[in-house]
């Protein structure tokens, strides 16, 4: 049996997976790269993947738009992979930091919670996810730039309560739902 050679540098672990799952999915080239946490991309199959077509995906788990092994990812990408866009992929369970700075994923709504209560934490989750995804479009922006990448940036939120994905475009600084 053959065994598969990476054409990507080992000590980069974006790109490593970048190519396993380019080799799993046996895609010889891919429109879009959706960087999202290890959460979704870690399912059997990512939602991203079934909802933006054509797409790779790149769980980032611990990582910051700002690392520069995430920047070389992205330049493979588009270099090696043909990537033509990046969507930036948060959900309203990721484990961002709300507004009032404590963690807004791993703690569960109480039971006893009326409806508008949890609505108004549903909001605030998505409303988190949305911020994140904002400044992580600018800074993606920004670095791919500085290193020379030019390629569209968008993000997408979706609202794991409701199953509803928004879309964010940067131009507008506005996210439209996604029906």
């Amino acid at each position: 049996m053959a065994t598969a050679v990476l054409s990507c540098p080992p000590e980069n672990p974006f790109i490593t997976q970048l190519e396993a799952r380019r080799h799993r999915r046996r895609l010889t080239t891919s429109r879009a790269l959706v960087i999202a946490c290890e959460d979704e991309v870690g399912l059997a199959k990512s939602p991203y993947e079934t909802d933006v077509p054509g797409s790779l995906c790149l769980g980032t788990p611990g990582a910051s738009v700002g690392d520069p092994e995430l920047c070389e990812a992205v330049r493979y990408a588009v270099h090696e992979l043909g990537v033509e866009q990046v969507v930036l992929a948060s959900h309203s369970l990721c484990d961002h930091l709300d507004s009032e700075g404590g963690p807004t994923a791993l703690t569960p709504a109480p039971a006893a919670d009326g409806i508008e209560t949890r609505v108004a934490r549903f909001n605030r989750l998505v409303d988190a996810a949305r911020d994140c995804v904002r400044s992580g479009v600018g800074r993606l922006e920004d670095d791919l730039h500085a290193a020379g990448v030019d390629v569209p940036v968008f993000g997408m939120v979706r609202a794991v309560e409701s199953g509803v994905y928004f879309a964010y475009d940067p131009e507008r600084d506005e996210f439209e739902a996604l029906l």
